[in-house]
């Protein structure tokens, strides 16, 4: 359970790593939070087996030529050459140099890059997706591009949406699915049926694709 908070609500939630985490108001007793999550445990075990049909299978990444990276749901074949830093996409590869071509040189041009795509692409998203009329102006999030170990994305009571850079590694469509269901938080009880439109139907629709075809999201996870 994390620390208690000024919130004056409870939440629950359930990370990619199949965690749960329970968030408590300071006036809500410890055995009446652990009444409240073994209630929801039929919930939880139901979001968990989801969780882990998008945890990836493939290897650690080597940041060698010839080896497959992630961008936007597509697998990109890595092309590295030596010579200053650089990277572009052409092609179907990954084109990066570095000095000496080394591979932890490489790891790291290509995750500038990577957050440097992730803040254009998810930027300019979350910004269509929170044009919705029920989402009131002043409550619009603010986005950040923040490195997270067990999170996709988390919005702060001040509407601080922070996003993982790795998932520009998702196709676009499971890209909005978190963005969606993020927004969801700034009203509890907008939940998913007040958020209507294009973007609820979407990541809706493509959730239980996921339960039936599972992809690979994040490989850092």
């Amino acid at each position: 359970m994390r620390p208690r908070s000024q919130r004056r609500t409870l939440a629950i939630h359930v990370h990619p790593d199949g965690s749960v985490e329970a968030v408590a108001p300071e006036a809500i007793a410890e055995d009446l939070v652990v009444a409240h999550v073994a209630a929801r445990a039929g919930w939880i075990r139901r979001q968990q087996p989801f969780f882990e049909d998008l945890r990836p299978r493939t290897p650690p990444r080597r940041h060698v030529a010839g080896e497959t990276h992630l961008h936007l749901g597509r697998r990109y074949r890595l092309r590295v050459t030596d010579g200053s830093e650089s990277v572009r996409l052409s092609g179907g590869w990954p084109n990066v140099s570095v000095p000496g071509a080394a591979p932890e040189l490489v790891a790291l041009a290509l995750g500038r890059w990577r957050r440097a795509r992730a803040g254009e692409r998810i930027a300019a998203r979350l910004s269509e997706i929170a044009e919705n009329p029920r989402i009131p102006v002043d409550r619009r999030p603010r986005l950040v591009m923040r490195a997270m170990v067990a999170r996709w994305a988390s919005l702060s009571p001040t509407g601080l949406m922070s996003v993982n850079p790795d998932l520009i590694r998702a196709p676009l469509m499971c890209i909005e699915y978190v963005l969606v269901h993020e927004l969801c938080h700034l009203d509890r009880d907008a939940r998913w049926l007040r958020i209507s439109g294009p973007s609820l139907s979407i990541a809706l629709r493509h959730r239980a694709r996921y339960h039936r075809h599972p992809l690979e999201w994040l490989a850092v996870l």
